[in-house]
């Protein structure tokens, strides 16, 4: 009888090690795939990354999750990256969703980015103008100027796209002959 109890006890309490094992191990599993995205996000390995922050987002039923939200953001950056049909999507539903995350900020950059490379310059125009240029860093601050100015320029709307190339003309960055060229393209355009 004793042999019989030993057995239940130790059949009972391995039971809940397993139990409890696989419990922390689900629960760990969301914040171990998103470091494992952020590690492929930021080598470049966008389509594997953005399956690693899928698995996060399904794994967090917390809506208002920081590590859900950004896996939300990150998913939609590697949908941009490959360049996915759906990245717009992804995009605006983050900033409907997310309001008032210190994200959207860059979502919106992003956004405006996107709209611009598909030569949606109306589109572009309106997403930039929503982006403060103080929320960005030097080195995005030369694309933001080129490409809002572009826009413009693209847009009819000459006078707008001088001003944002004036911004970067004598800045020495790869939009530097770019901007110069459309600069003296408005000047050209009033004197011809």
């Amino acid at each position: 009888m004793k042999k019989f109890l030993f057995a239940i006890i130790i059949l009972t309490s391995s039971t809940f090690e397993l139990s409890y094992s696989q419990k922390a191990l689900i629960y760990d599993e969301p914040q171990s795939e998103y470091h494992k995205g952020m590690e492929l996000f930021n080598k470049e390995k966008f389509n594997s990354a953005k399956e690693c922050f899928n698995k996060t987002i399904e794994g967090i039923s917390d809506i208002q999750s920081e590590m859900r939200i950004n896996s939300e953001y990150y998913a939609a950056i590697c949908a941009i990256e490959l360049f996915y049909n759906d990245a717009e999507y992804l995009l605006n539903q983050f900033i409907i969703n997310h309001p008032e995350n210190s994200k959207v900020k860059l979502a919106n950059f992003q956004l405006a980015k996107l709209y611009y490379r598909q030569k949606k310059y109306t589109k572009a125009v309106k997403t930039f103008e929503i982006v403060d240029v103080y929320d960005l860093n030097s080195e995005d601050l030369p694309e933001y100027y080129f490409k809002l100015g572009y826009s413009y320029f693209m847009d009819n709307s000459f006078d707008k796209a001088k001003n944002q190339f004036f911004e970067i003309i004598e800045i020495d960055t790869k939009y530097f002959a770019a901007a110069n060229y459309y600069y003296a393209t408005y000047f050209r355009r009033i004197i011809f």
